[in-house]
């Protein structure tokens, strides 16, 4: 993908709630004082201006039942002109939008429905927010974002609580409506795909801020397999989007119940499935992510394989690979699975299958902790220009920068904790362990362009340019 001009980022990307992307130090490294390894929360900005009249051609929405127009008519044009609060609603059914949808720089407010305010979106959703809110079966705002939708300026404050139980075996071919062999939860939207060449849904500008909590209770019967589960700060399951300028904060927790040793003596069919946690998107099929913060921090208790990473949990792609570019991590990842069960984190990556991720100007600076653990990318990844020097431990293999072997590994440097930059060994002439004062001056990092990406941060390491954006 093209270099993303930091201009684009005067947009202030995502208004902008956080100051920059910094976070926990590796061991060996001296702390700074001044900063508590955080992105910064600071209050919004004066609110923007609103229309005060409806522009030709659409149609305004002045309270919850004005949402109806938009049901009736998918593919109008709609505004609101002011706050709407679903505090006396009930049983909310969502809507679908195959039109534009101006949000006006007004609020959502007290949305606590069991589905999302809109179930489907073809279209365009700008300049909305959604405010002490909270999502039962997924994100509040959104379940499917596809084809040509796009999402811009969209900030949500919500807490999300899922409860899943293992499915119920069928032996059927055809499953009822309800059935639903992955669950995809995102703290914007749960599912982005296309569906054809000729569209790719975009999500921008846009924010998360809350806490995401999946609890998943094995039970003893006869059970599905097979099913996965995604958990995403801004997407859950991304199939061909682009993402960027975007920013997410607060948690996710996932916890099983249940002991799956003894179901499995027991002689049940117990489930097999896969959890992906990311602080920006889950699991992807060709994902692009760029000029986006991280801040989620990510625990997860299985007892089955687990895979999560700052910005994407899962790549698993036929094609081309996601593209990573000028995104950072400051979320700590704090995994534990049973020693038989695969258990990966990254601070930018966890794991890539077939096609590998290429990731650019990128940076990590939470701690993280697994079984397999990798300051950038877990499993193999083409990476340039990126660095390291979050607290890593990893109970089976830990690399700086990767764990696997790559093809290709430029310009990458990392805090010298004691680990190897590659834990499966190779030779990577521009690829250079720091110490804590080497990391502070900006000479150390050849190939890395301080003119247009980066800059010297108030913690002396390097951050990306578009994160100083207020």
């Amino acid at each position: 993908m093209k270099k993303v001009i930091s201009i684009l980022l005067s947009v202030t990307i995502v208004f902008m709630l956080f100051a920059g992307c910094t976070s926990s130090n590796s061991e060996g490294e001296t702390p700074n004082d001044e900063s508590d390894n955080k992105l910064v929360t600071e209050e919004l900005p004066a609110e923007p201006a609103h229309k005060t009249e409806v522009p030709d051609g659409y149609v305004g929405i002045y309270s919850v039942d004005d949402f109806e127009y938009i049901r009736t008519t998918p593919k109008g044009n709609y505004i609101l002109m002011s706050d709407i609060d679903f505090s006396n609603t009930k049983d909310w059914d969502g809507i679908k939008v195959e039109g534009n949808v101006d949000g006006n720089n007004y609020s959502i407010k007290n949305y606590n429905q069991n589905e999302a305010l809109f179930y489907k979106c073809s279209g365009s959703i700008k300049d909305l927010t959604m405010s002490n809110s909270s999502g039962k079966n997924g994100s509040p705002f959104c379940n499917e974002i596809y084809n040509s939708g796009t999402f811009t300026n969209i900030k949500i404050n919500a807490d999300i609580i899922v409860e899943l139980t293992t499915m119920k075996y069928e032996d059927v071919i055809m499953h009822s409506s309800d059935y639903e062999p992955s669950v995809c939860i995102g703290g914007i939207v749960d599912t982005a795909y296309r569906g054809s060449d000729d569209y790719e849904p975009n999500i921008a500008s846009c924010s998360f801020k809350g806490d995401i909590t999946v609890n998943y209770k094995q039970i003893q019967e006869r059970s599905q397999t097979e099913q996965d589960v995604s958990v995403g700060g801004i997407v859950g399951y991304s199939n061909h989007c682009n993402v960027s300028n975007c920013i997410a904060a607060g948690n996710i927790t996932y916890k099983e119940q249940g002991n799956k040793a003894i179901i499995e003596e027991n002689g049940y069919n117990t489930i097999f499935h896969q959890v992906y946690l990311g602080g920006i998107v889950a699991d992807t099929t060709v994902s692009k992510v760029y000029n986006t913060a991280n801040n989620i921090d990510i625990k997860a208790t299985t007892n089955c394989a687990v895979y999560a990473g700052g910005i994407i949990g899962n790549s698993d792609v036929i094609g081309d690979g996601p593209q990573i570019a000028q995104c950072c991590n400051s979320g700590d990842i704090e995994l534990k699975s049973r020693d038989t069960d695969v258990c990966q984190a990254g601070g930018i990556c966890a794991r890539a299958d077939s096609y590998l991720p290429v990731i650019t100007d990128c940076y990590n600076s939470g701690s993280i902790a697994a079984q397999e653990v990798a300051g950038i990318s877990v499993n193999s990844a083409v990476i340039s220009k990126c660095y390291n020097k979050g607290k890593l431990s990893g109970s089976k293999a830990t690399g700086s920068l990767l764990v696997n072997k790559s093809e290709s590994v430029e310009y990458s440097y990392y805090l010298d904790a004691g680990f190897p930059a590659i834990y499966d060994g190779g030779k990577y002439p521009t690829v250079k362990a720091l110490s804590s004062e080497a990391m502070q001056n900006q000479e150390s990092y050849e190939g890395f362009d301080f003119e247009d990406v980066w800059t010297m941060g108030t913690d002396n390491y390097p951050t990306l340019s578009h994160t100083l954006t207020q």
